[in-house]
Formats: C-alpha cells, structure tokens, sequence
C-alpha cells in the first residue's frame, strides 16, 4: 500500500497506530484528523524561541495535532506539556540512543545522520546499518522510528557523483534511500534546499519516496520545509505553499525546520518563524 492518497494515508497511520499501540499502549491518531491529511514534525525549542513573533496560542492551534510529533530537548518547556502531539526525541549518533530510547516521556527516535561532527563517520559510511540498528533499538523500547537522513551523506557514499553532477543527484544514484527505508517506519526527505523550485522539489521527493516505498511498501514518508535553509534566499509564504502542492500526492507530511544559525545549521540565514506561520494560516486545520 503506498500511501498517497488521503485514504491510503488513513490506511498507513492506522497500521502505525496499531504498532505503537501494541508497544506502548500510545494514541497515535491517523492523518484524517490532521489539516489537509498531513503530519507535521516540530522543533519545540525553535518554537519557543518564535514566539515573540510566533505566538504560543497560532503555533498550538496550527501544529499541536495527536498524529505529529514535537521534538523535544534535555529539557521540554512547561509551556508545551499539554499538547497533544508526539513527543519524539532527535538523534545524531547511535552511540546515543539508549538513553533516549528508555525516556517514557517521549513515543518516537528521530535519527538524522548527516555530514557533521556529530555523527561518527562509520555511520556516515553505513547509514543503512545504523538506521536498522537504531531501529531495533527503538522498537525494542516501544518508540516509533523516523529514519531523516542527511542529503550530504551522497559526499560519503558517492564522491564521484557529488563532485560532477551535485549531491542531491548522486545520493538519488546511491539508492541508500531504500535500505534505510527498509528498517523505519518514517522517511524524511531533506528536500529543503530544493524548496524555491517547486519543479525540482516534486522530482526529488518523488524519486526518493519511490525507493523507500518500493523497499517497503508501508512507510510513511515526510519531506524537509525549511523557513531559511542554506543557500536559499528570497523566499516567501507563496514559494512553500507550492512546494507543498508540488509534493502533496507524495508525502503524508512534513517536518518544518525554523532552524536559527549555530553548529547544527551553520550557513543558515537569520530565523524566519513568521514564513512558518504564514505557510501555516494558509492550510486548513483541524482539531484534535
């Protein structure tokens, strides 16, 4: 069952309801109940630090939906307790999740290996092996695994094709998308750098979830939006709704990133938590 169509979603988030149900006894409510059928993936501490411009009150009523997910720190905020969103926890590294694993504070791992100091470069290396790694380890704990692996990885996996015909291209060529796929019950597409070109965005996010549905044909696939992603400039509520509608028949939701500059996001340009709200207020919402 792919699930692109809003009955196929349905379909797809009751099979992870029933998963995390028989782990953890945890609600996990099917994307009907979500604004136009999509899941959405949160950064709670990007979320408090917007809330100047932001407020708590719009960010609850656009976001907190039962079947999302609020990726939460060390350290939640009182002020984000009582939402009805899953709570997931993000992970660099393997060597890590254990911990964060036996947290009964929180239903989903978010595993996001990527060319960086903070994942070790023999997950760099093997990102298929460490996502079913950490799989096993999540399952085994009652949590939901959301594999999110960096674009960046195409510079390990395949050099060559990096340096002639650009990353996104060649981490298409390295086909890691499916093995990944295999051990997760989410995918996210870190598509966000495509974002201003709704042609080039729809192309990469349909091929890779092509590979991760053809290796397992139940995952739920989410794709990277980004408020101000490297390299990017210019962009405006107009050019995320497209990339959105671009994507919509693909994905079954998406992770919105209002990342500010800092080690985990170098070249980022300054936090932009107002293009969020704006993209947001122009989606339909429903309750919980």
């Amino acid at each position: 069952m792919k699930c692109r169509s809003s009955s196929a979603r349905n379909f797809c988030f009751a099979m992870l309801t029933l998963l995390l149900s028989a782990y953890s006894g945890v609600s996990f409510a099917a994307p009907g109940q979500c604004g136009k059928n999509f899941s959405w993936m949160v950064d709670e501490g990007s979320l408090f630090k917007s809330t100047g411009v932001f407020p708590l009150k719009r960010q609850e009523a656009l976001l907190d939906q039962r079947c999302s997910f609020l990726i939460v720190g060390d350290q939640p905020s009182a002020q984000y307790a009582g939402w009805w969103a899953m709570k997931a926890r993000s992970i660099k590294s393997i060597s890590t999740i254990e911990a964060d694993a036996a947290n009964g504070n929180v239903q989903a791992l978010v595993y996001d290996p990527e060319v960086w100091s903070f994942t070790p470069v023999l997950e760099q290396q093997h990102p298929a092996e460490a996502t079913c790694a950490a799989a096993n380890v999540a399952h085994a704990h009652g949590k939901l695994l959301v594999a999110a692996p960096g674009i960046d990885l195409a510079r390990v996996l395949n050099p060559r094709g990096a340096s002639q015909s650009g990353q996104y291209v060649a981490f298409t060529q390295s086909g890691v998308a499916g093995p990944i796929a295999k051990c997760a019950d989410i995918y996210e597409i870190q598509a966000q750098s495509l974002e201003g070109d709704a042609k080039a965005f729809q192309s990469f996010v349909s091929t890779i979830a092509l590979q991760a549905r053809a290796a397992n044909p139940h995952i739920v696939i989410m794709v990277g939006l980004s408020t101000n992603p490297p390299g990017v400039s210019g962009l405006t509520p107009q050019t995320l709704l497209d990339a959105v509608k671009a994507v919509a028949g693909v994905t079954d939701g998406f992770w919105l990133n209002i990342p500010s500059p800092g080690a985990l996001c170098p070249n980022c340009g300054p936090s932009n938590p107002a293009l969020a709200q704006q993209l947001l207020e122009q989606l339909p919402t429903s309750s919980n």
